[in-house]
């Protein structure tokens, strides 16, 4: 949320008042051929994005974000809840919604939450690769989280982030009976920056789904993995980059023992000039 020397020692009414208006209006098309469905699926839609971020007061702010998904063209695929199962499934259904909705705080340099910044309600996760937690911005509903998160700079070198999630607003929409996922859900990302080859990254996501709807509780699982970025480029010479992933996925709470998977992520790339040339290698 960003705001300028002026508010930031300015009233509350100012902060209010002199926040900063966001928008988008994204056009999508999509064909789909399925084997087994007779029908070829086509879909032209619109995603509508109207946001607005308040200025800072005192470390604090607020953001909300306004989405809508229309069909622009005939209605010649299923987009999972209008009944058409004869085409295959384009996932963008209409709906109008609040896409995003926090209050959040930023600590300055002369606080107890130094360099550390809070949110609270309904916001975008993006988490790494988004392998495992994202926004799925592929389709046009945007996947958010109902939550509160704590990202913090602890030292030069590291980076924590923390979120507990109550609910995951899914891309079906709220008016799908997938489109709400009830959790308690605690998800944690360290970063640490200090080697000179590039980055560590650890993670665990643990994801207790409650009783009641389509995910059963059975399929409560945990994600502990690890990650590393690097990255070397001789002066003036070509930059190369790589990175190596695993991760375990397992039961937890009252899932399954069944639940169980492993999960590896391997790339190797070069870029020389404005040209990037990427080899990548990833077991689901």
């Amino acid at each position: 949320l960003a705001s300028s020397a002026a508010h930031a020692e300015g009233t509350f009414l100012e902060a209010i008042t002199g926040g900063k208006v966001s928008g988008q209006l994204r056009p999508r098309f999509e064909s789909v051929t399925q084997e087994g469905k007779s029908d070829k699926a086509s879909a032209f839609t619109l995603r509508t994005q109207l946001g607005y971020a308040t200025s800072d007061f005192k470390g604090f702010g607020a953001f909300v974000q306004f989405e809508d998904i229309r069909n622009l063209g005939s209605r010649h695929y299923n987009d999972t809840i209008n009944g058409l199962t004869q085409y295959p499934t384009v996932a963008d259904p209409e709906s109008t919604e609040i896409n995003q909705g926090f209050i959040s705080y930023k600590g300055g340099p002369d606080t107890l939450l130094a360099d550390t910044s809070l949110k609270y309600g309904r916001q975008i996760i993006n988490l790494d690769n988004q392998r495992f937690i994202g926004d799925v911005n592929w389709r046009q509903n945007s996947q958010t989280f109902d939550a509160f998160s704590v990202t913090s700079a602890v030292t030069n070198n590291v980076n924590v982030f923390f979120a507990h999630v109550t609910n995951v607003n899914r891309i079906f929409g709220q008016n799908s009976s997938q489109g709400d996922v009830r959790l308690n859900g605690d998800l944690l990302n360290i970063a640490y920056r200090g080697f000179t080859p590039g980055t560590l990254i650890g993670y665990a996501y643990l994801l207790d789904y409650a009783p009641g709807q389509p995910l059963a509780v059975t399929a409560s699982n945990k994600t502990l993995g690890l990650r590393f970025d690097g990255w070397h480029q001789p002066e003036g010479g070509t930059k190369f980059f790589n990175t190596a992933e695993y991760a375990n996925q397992s039961d937890y709470k009252n899932g399954a023992s069944t639940v169980g998977a492993n999960y590896k992520n391997l790339a190797l790339g070069a870029e020389i000039k404005t040209i990037q040339v990427k080899l990548n290698y990833e077991v689901l």
